[in-house]
């Protein structure tokens, strides 16, 4: 079972936006680990996205919907990675089974 670790900025921001947990990292890799998994990857929510094709995904909403559609989408996704929002807050790990 993953440990979480309640953030200090948590009791501010529950009100606003819910329940908010810092993972403990350390603990889900020694449990991936012991379940024979290997971490393949762990960064930023940004750079995860970006890395997952977000980008490309705007250019194509972008050629096929009107102005202010992609300017509303176009602000929630830089909600998700601007450094000073999201982007950095978030991370992402993943891991294979096998590698070896």
């Amino acid at each position: 079972m993953a440990r979480y670790q309640q953030s200090p900025a948590c009791s501010r921001a529950r009100k606003a936006v819910g329940y908010i947990f810092d993972v403990l990292y350390g603990t889900i890799k020694q449990g991936m680990s012991e379940a024979s998994f290997e971490k393949v990857d762990f960064t930023t929510q940004a750079k995860a996205l970006i890395g997952f094709g977000i980008i490309d995904l705007l250019d194509i909403l972008k050629n096929n919907v009107n102005e202010d559609s992609y300017r509303y989408e176009l602000s929630k996704v830089m909600q998700l990675i601007e450094p000073s929002q999201l982007g950095d807050r978030f991370k992402m790990a993943r891991f294979q089974k096998g590698m070896k």
